[in-house]
């Protein structure tokens, strides 16, 4: 049975109505009955067959009529807008079957999400708070549960007043348009068909690396497998990326101070370069952190890349100096070491 979210009533006395009394009304009326579904009514269940099929012009689920964000993915399958209930939903669903016909001026919406979203969300399903309304002209009707699979709504809205469904998190709210299925204020990095998430990567080798000074030289070996690459929309400490664009996080281990008579230390500027589709990228922070070994460290280097950008390759060189811990001498590379590439395509 189809349950009524949330009636409102603005001005009307007779809409003043208790959510119980409406649905046994509506349970009851006959063909000439003056009852009407007003303005600002919810009805909201669930069918287990679809209302359209995929070869009626009510179907919009090959037209990415559909929200992704972080922690969800819902579409919608079929959207329609009558006068009244028509025979096809009245037939499959009992508590439609009595819901009146529009009140003048009123027309209501039918809108049936796919069972199964287009789209696996950016994190993944879980526990994060994900706030969901409709708004109708100035009138937010919030809702109880968010939107899944085989949900329907049928609602009442004044026709010509704008009828958006809202779906928000971490601060950031999309929409999709009742009447049509288009997409309002999306977030467009999750609508170009381009991965998220983090890539594992082989590691890099740097054997006998030469350093030479005024004080003597040092030949160098530091190597690690502890490489990633990270495709993001947000991120916990940054937020949301710019308009139009992503994070892409470049994480490797490197020595740093481990060993026990020298530190070798990278030249952020010059030890890394990434490329975004062919062109290169900035970095807009570079971020060290201590390893489990003492004395080495984690670095993160955080680009911003244009939203469609699926392929990318970061080139690193251990480019740098290397100090002596007794006495503080500098060290400079004799030769430029080799570059170790790593492309990934998201």
């Amino acid at each position: 049975m189809p349950r009524i979210s949330r009636l409102l009533a603005r001005t009307a006395s007779a809409l003043l109505v208790p959510i119980a009394v409406l649905a046994t009304a509506a349970g009851s009326v006959a063909a000439d009955s003056f009852a009407r579904t007003q303005p600002y009514t919810l009805v909201s269940g669930w069918d287990p067959v679809y209302w359209c099929e995929g070869d009626s012009p009510e179907w919009v689920g090959d037209d990415a009529a559909d929200l992704r964000g972080l922690h969800f993915a819902v579409s919608i399958g079929c959207l329609f807008r009558a006068a009244s209930v028509p025979e096809r939903q009245a037939a499959a669903n009992e508590g439609l079957r009595h819901l009146p016909p529009a009140a003048p001026g009123t027309e209501l919406l039918f809108v049936q999400f796919a069972k199964q979203p287009d789209y696996v969300p950016e994190i993944g399903y879980d526990s994060k708070p994900v706030a969901s309304w409709i708004e109708i002209g100035a009138e937010r009707i919030d809702l109880e549960y968010d939107p899944e699979g085989g949900l329907h709504y049928v609602l009442g809205a004044p026709v010509g007043e704008p009828a958006v469904l809202w779906m928000e998190e971490e601060g950031r709210a999309q929409g999709l348009d009742l009447r049509t299925g288009a997409q309002v204020a999306p977030i467009a990095a999750y609508y170009n068909d381009v991965g998220f998430g983090t890539r594992e990567l082989s590691g890099y080798e740097y054997e006998e690396v030469v350093f030479h000074g005024d004080g003597g030289g040092w030949r160098m070996t530091c190597s690690s497998g502890d490489v990633s690459m990270t495709r993001a929309a947000w991120d916990v400490d940054r937020g949301w990326a710019p308009e139009g664009t992503v994070f892409i996080e470049f994480r490797f281990w490197w020595c740093g101070s481990a060993f026990d008579s020298t530190a070798w230390t990278l030249d952020t500027d010059e030890a890394l370069q990434m490329w975004g589709d062919s062109e290169t990228l900035d970095p807009v922070e570079w971020i060290e952190a201590s390893g489990i070994e003492a004395g080495s460290e984690i670095h993160t280097a955080v680009f911003t890349a244009p939203a469609d950008a699926a392929d990318f390759t970061a080139f690193f060189s251990p480019i740098g100096v290397l100090t002596e811990k007794d006495g503080g001498d500098e060290f400079e590379l004799l030769d430029r070491p080799s570059q170790t590439d790593w492309r990934v395509v998201f």
